[in-house]
């Protein structure tokens, strides 16, 4: 084999590259590369596969080679890299995973060679951004969360704070946080990237409404329900105006106002623009695409707020076992699907199965997300519900005490959630016999409730009329027992 200038295999190298843009000269190009010893191509199965050669890592290792030649040679391979991980395919999509588990441990080469050298490669931080999407699809949102911390921080140097990359770096950042239950900081990033994209992009621009839609997400799981639905009915009007009825993005927004439209109880108008959803994603994305089952689950929990159990639970069974086939038994997704097969159990009073899946869910929740995770907390908060519906009050308070106390502190004190759980608490106390206990909390809770999400909330009324029905009651015993 002839020597090769570094300098001047860098360039051709890089010209090699172009070629793989040509389907035609693709086998020209490998041969190329294969020539130069910094590949090989090899084929597994049915499958064609460009291996970086080992010789390459050697040769960047080497301490013979001077610091600024390696970098070219970093360089280099980077480039290959690189423009090889776009061909593995969607990194949110589970036919991809195997692959993308391949691709993970030499994208960390790769980006520890870059940081030992102190360069910054806008075309490895493209291949980052691919990974630390995979990671976060998989549902390991820590892994993701520092991924694409790193990935931010190196575009802000590299690009600047406002260049489109830097700022979907930003966007992706918060939504990994998001997922992590991790709502203050990821509202705080949201409303910096929406802000910058409605001023650089405009109000219309794809980029930015995903940025609003996003922000409203982050509201909703904030139990700040108005806010979220006027941003999402703002988001999907845009779409459905620029983008069209059909496009992804444009039934993700409607999916999401129909899901506010569950936490405000407004069932018909949720299970009218789920079905609408669903129906539109089953025909466009396919039956099992990971939108698609959400969908269904949607409207499974739709349907089990209206009663109408037999419906929820077959849909549930059904979203759960394609989840625990395609994404994998401890995936968030399935874990949400098997949580809510427990709940419509519950609704059934179904009582051993519902615990049995709920303290299966939990256990899982504990390892997999954290013990404070807000999916944690409600998988804790339905087992205690189990536990009042089976009588054991005495194990249903101590679970709710500590779900209460936990949600007041990572939630907050007049978060939705926690107030459902201090209704669930003042109910197990009445159940008890303590009387003055159950009715003191509760008058907390709707007194909180009003104020939060509304005196004519179902929620807040449903709690109202059992306060006047336990004063009442306490009257009556309290008159019970003066004449006697």
């Amino acid at each position: 084999m002839r020597d090769v200038p570094v300098a001047s295999a860098v360039n051709e190298l890089k010209a090699i590259i172009d070629l793989f843009r040509s389907s035609i000269r693709l086998a020209k190009a490998i041969q190329e590369i294969q020539r130069l010893s910094l590949a090989v191509y090899t084929l597994e199965g049915s499958e064609r596969i460009i291996r970086i050669h080992d010789l390459v890592q050697l040769l960047l290792q080497s301490k013979l080679i001077a610091t600024a030649e390696r970098k070219h040679w970093l360089e280099m391979v980077i480039c290959i890299f690189s423009k090889a991980s776009k061909g593995i395919g969607d990194p949110e999509s589970p036919r991809n995973w195997a692959r993308w588990d391949q691709f993970i441990s030499h994208i960390e080469f790769m980006e520890g060679f870059a940081a030992q050298y102190g360069l910054l490669n806008a075309t490895l931080l493209d291949a980052s951004t691919r990974a630390a999407a995979y990671v976060h699809a998989c549902g390991l949102y820590e892994k993701a969360a520092n991924m694409r911390k790193r990935t931010w921080d190196q575009r802000k140097a590299l690009l600047g704070e406002e260049h489109s990359d830097t700022l979907a770096s930003m966007a992706n950042l918060a939504l990994t946080y998001q997922n992590q239950g991790r709502w203050t900081e990821a509202e705080k990033l949201g409303i910096r990237v929406s802000e910058t994209r409605q001023r650089v992009l405009g109000e219309e621009h794809p980029e930015t409404l995903i940025s609003i839609g996003n922000l409203a997400s982050t509201y909703q799981n904030q139990g700040r329900w108005t806010e979220a639905e006027k941003l999402e009915i703002r988001v999907s009007e845009t779409r459905q105006r620029v983008l069209g009825e059909e496009h992804p993005n444009t039934l993700s927004s409607m999916g999401n106002l129909a899901s506010t439209y569950q936490h405000q109880e407004r069932w018909e108008e949720a299970e009218k623009l789920e079905m609408r959803v669903l129906e539109t994603r089953q025909r466009v994305l396919g039956e099992e695409h990971p939108n698609t089952l959400i969908s269904i689950g949607n409207l499974a929990s739709t349907y089990q707020n209206q009663g109408r159990w037999k419906e929820a639970e077959e849909l549930t069974m059904r979203v759960l076992e394609t989840r625990q086939r395609v994404l994998g038994e401890e995936h968030p997704n399935t874990l949400s699907s098997m949580g809510n097969l427990a709940s419509t159990y519950y609704e059934q009073g179904r009582w051993k199965e519902a615990k049995k899946l709920g303290i299966r869910a939990l256990e899982t929740r504990q390892r997999v997300l954290g013990e404070e995770h807000p999916d944690t907390l409600s998988s804790m908060g339905n087992l205690a519900s189990t536990c009042y519906g089976q009588g054991r009050w005495k194990e249903a308070e101590e679970l709710i005490m500590r779900v209460l106390e936990t949600s007041q502190r990572v939630l907050g004190k007049e978060h939705p959630h926690t107030l459902v759980r201090m209704n669930i608490l003042a109910f197990t106390w009445k159940a008890q016999g303590r009387n003055a206990k159950a009715i003191n909390l509760l008058e907390q809770c709707i007194h909180l409730r009003s104020q939060i999400i509304g005196a004519d909330h179902p929620s807040t009324v449903s709690s109202s009329a059992a306060l006047t029905q336990w004063q009442r009651e306490n009257l009556e015993t309290g008159a019970a027992l003066h004449t006697f």
